[in-house]
């Protein structure tokens, strides 16, 4: 019996360890995404475009792109990150539903947490993030982010929509 009571003991805390090994993972994979974010918009020489507008960065593996929220449109640059070649512009009409959509994004809504599963691999990393116009975060999700919440599951197929808005805009380039 005392075998059993330390082995639930010994599993509980295991488990609460493993789970605060992945949130740590998280957090550590969010602050990198976040980094290369701004690494990407210094090495391209983006912060004055950038300046007081909501926007929007989405990058995986050597691709990227950021997409900034103006007045009257929206103005998408996207490149490579290793190669750090030619910084690509192209102005988009502020009535695309896809960019109106992702915008509208807010951490805020999400009910239960975002999470990463122990057992998941992807090989192509990738991350996703929203500031406002203070260019603070108001919605981050990366490859390994989870969550059963449906606003969360809402806005991650915002993200795969915008995904696939990127790809067609950024054909032939």
């Amino acid at each position: 019996m005392k075998h059993i009571i330390v082995y639930f003991v010994f599993s509980f805390t295991s488990l609460n360890v493993n789970a605060l090994i992945v949130d740590s993972l998280l957090i550590k994979q969010y602050k990198r995404g976040y980094e290369v974010v701004h690494e990407i918009i210094e090495s391209n020489s983006l912060k004055d475009s950038l300046a007081n507008r909501l926007f929007c960065s989405l990058f995986f593996d050597n691709l990227w792109s950021i997409t900034v929220k103006k007045d009257d449109s929206y103005v998408l640059y996207y490149g490579h990150r290793i190669s750090k070649g030619k910084v690509f512009r192209k102005e988009i009409s502020n009535s695309e539903t896809v960019l109106n959509r992702l915008f509208s994004l807010e951490q805020d809504k999400v009910k239960q947490p975002i999470y990463q599963p122990a057992n998941f691999y992807t090989p192509i990393y990738w991350y996703f993030l929203l500031l406002d116009s203070l260019h603070n975060k108001k919605y981050e999700w990366n490859a390994y982010s989870e969550s059963n919440d449906k606003y969360a599951m809402v806005y991650l197929n915002a993200i795969r929509d915008y995904f696939v808005f990127l790809i067609i805009e950024s054909e032939g380039y």
